[in-house]
């Protein structure tokens, strides 16, 4: 149901899952030094504060204190600001951390809602809350029975919620604002005495299977995602959403770094932390958190992170054993050149980032259309508004966005007016192969 992406891919050839077993041992140039590397590692996890607010079922343990603190909470379509009654009673659910091989972390979970009208139910979220947002907090749905449910329901139809979540959330504003009628939607045909509103298990239950099944109009309209289904009742400034697909989702409009880092993606993605919020990068030079509401530092803030993601994505391993983590860039170039006997550095691993990130914008750029104006304009407009209470009530990113993308693409290398990498930027990075695509 992901707007691009593998999963979009395995869906249009009905391929349900790849299985990899391996039977022999994996040969590792230098083991013993391995080991005293992985030491180190396991060591410095416990210094990030995003691992912290994560591990053993953090965020659902602790009734996602760190992200309402924030006010990081997606809430009611954005309409709302990151509501105290979201997660409330989670603490008392049953918990069953269960970690990835050999991690100490352990963010995903098993969790048994033990009290309330979904006692019995059991559910296997990850470690983060955006999934849980998409089907909970975003359309005003706080019980936190109903939560675990939902996101149980969502896994099992195969749905990611900020996509579909999203959607369903523009319907329900725009028909309780008048801007499309029940006539036209065919209500009382489709949801069988079921009104449009907010805080409704019931109706996100039955909405969430007819996105899945394509069922009837309503299931047709959702399946299109927030912008598309925006667009079908007219109600594009209701829409969040980022180049059509649903955000990372949380209310990033309290941390502008992390923000510009999703509008800079190819679309649902989170390209760049930044560093505003859940986690400083001393490796990069930012051993504090960012004024998160500080434009000017907010480019620079995302191309540096950018590079370790994505670098980090390219070997495999959880981003929550690196983001953060004191060392962790070292670890991960000398791990590398221990297992691979290849001469590894910090800055080498750093260039592995960005001939990703460059590699993939040529792409976007050649084959599927993207355009800097994309960059600054493909958002749903309430992304963007000030929200109406918190620290950031009266910011308005609107104003800089234009310039904070363009100096973006300045530090990238990036021609402002095609969005293409100049020709210098890629045979610097050994892509001279693509400068024919160019």
């Amino acid at each position: 149901f992901s707007h691009s992406g593998l999963g979009a891919v395995m869906g249009s050839k009905k391929l349900k899952a790849i299985a990899v077993h391996g039977n022999g041992k994996i040969p590792v140039k230098e083991p013993e030094k391995l080991t005293e590397i992985m030491k180190q590692w396991n060591e410095n996890i416990w210094k990030s504060d995003v691992v912290n607010a994560l591990a053993k079922a953090g965020l659902p343990r602790t009734e996602y204190a760190y992200t309402k603190e924030h006010y990081l909470v997606s809430d009611k379509n954005f309409s709302g600001v990151s509501s105290p009654e979201f997660a409330k009673g989670m603490s008392k659910f049953k918990y069953t951390p269960k970690a990835c091989y050999a991690c100490p972390i352990a963010c995903s979970y098993d969790v048994e809602v033990t009290e309330g009208p979904y006692k019995g139910t059991i559910a296997t979220p990850a470690g983060g809350g955006e999934n849980l947002e998409g089907v909970s907090s975003l359309l005003e749905i706080y019980e936190p029975g109903a939560t675990f449910y939902l996101i149980e329901l969502a896994d099992r139809l195969g749905l990611e919620t900020s996509t579909v979540g999203s959607a369903i959330a523009v319907l329900i504003e725009a028909y309780l604002k008048g801007r499309v009628s029940k006539e036209e939607l065919k209500l009382d045909e489709e949801l069988k005495g079921l009104e449009l509103k907010w805080g409704d298990p019931k109706l996100v239950e039955e909405l969430l299977k007819k996105a899945a099944r394509r069922e009837g109009f309503i299931g047709y309209l959702l399946s299109l995602g927030p912008k598309r289904a925006a667009e079908a009742i007219g109600a594009e400034d209701l829409a969040i959403h980022v180049k059509g697909a649903g955000i990372n989702l949380h209310d990033w409009r309290f941390t502008w770094g992390i923000l510009l880092g999703q509008l800079i993606g190819g679309g649902y993605s989170w390209p760049a932390p930044a560093v505003d919020a859940w986690a400083t990068e001393p490796d990069l030079g930012y051993p504090t958190y960012q004024d998160p509401f500080d434009w000017r530092l907010k480019p620079k803030a995302v191309r540096d992170t950018q590079l370790k993601k994505n670098w980090v994505d390219s070997i495999g391993i959880c981003w929550f054993a690196d983001w953060g983590v004191p060392g962790s860039l070292d670890f991960e170039a000398r791990a590398v050149e221990t297992a691979t006997g290849i001469k590894f550095t910090r800055e080498k691993a750093l260039e592995v980032g960005e001939r990703v990130i460059n590699f993939e914008r040529v792409i976007h750029v050649k084959f599927l259309g993207l355009r800097p104006e994309d960059d600054i304009n493909d958002v749903g407009p309430r992304f963007l508004e000030p929200p109406v209470a918190g620290p950031a009530k009266g910011k308005d990113i609107r104003k800089h966005v234009k310039w904070m993308v363009k100096e973006y693409y300045r530090l990238m290398g990036w021609d402002e007016k095609t969005g293409m990498p100049y020709d210098e930027t890629l045979e610097r990075l050994g892509l001279k192969e693509l400068l024919q695509l160019t």
